[in-house]
């Protein structure tokens, strides 16, 4: 019924169970410092910085969670490319969403910005979920290409 794993199969097993756990120690501390950062808002009244971190730490996250087909595409043959359309068709909406709330309460930019009826009655929902599609997308995008194209 079982077959006993060979050598390669539990390489792969104890990296995705590193990486996942190196993901989750990562999450931690994020998760840390935006505490440290809701306290300092609460003493100062200055959110900007929370506002900040808070658009920052899922392009973070985004950029890990590609990190496994990133190294997929490290060990195939050719030469490095970037996939442009795809970064600029995905990254460049995902980063005006991700950044939104910041853009939202950092000056008289915020009266120009269309949806904001949406981002606003989300709360930091869909800044994060940006975020992350935007980190995702921009480590995503590298891949490789045969020699001969």
């Amino acid at each position: 019924m079982g077959r006993m794993m060979d050598r390669k199969q539990w390489y792969r097993l104890l990296g995705y169970f590193g990486y996942s756990l190196f993901f989750g120690f990562v999450l931690l501390l994020l998760l840390e410092v935006q505490g440290i950062l809701k306290e300092q808002v609460g003493m100062t009244y200055r959110p900007l910085p929370l506002i900040m971190f808070s658009s920052l730490m899922p392009i973070a996250l985004g950029i890990l969670a590609a990190i496994p087909g990133f190294v997929r595409v490290y060990r195939m043959a050719g030469k490095w490319a970037y996939d442009w359309i795809r970064c600029l068709a995905i990254g460049l909406p995902a980063f005006v969403g991700a950044f939104y709330l910041v853009f939202y309460f950092s000056g008289s930019l915020g009266e120009f910005l269309p949806f904001k009826e949406v981002f606003l009655k989300s709360g930091t929902f869909l800044t994060q979920l940006s975020g992350f599609i935007l980190g995702y997308t921009l480590l995503h995008s590298v891949g490789k290409k045969e020699n001969g194209s």
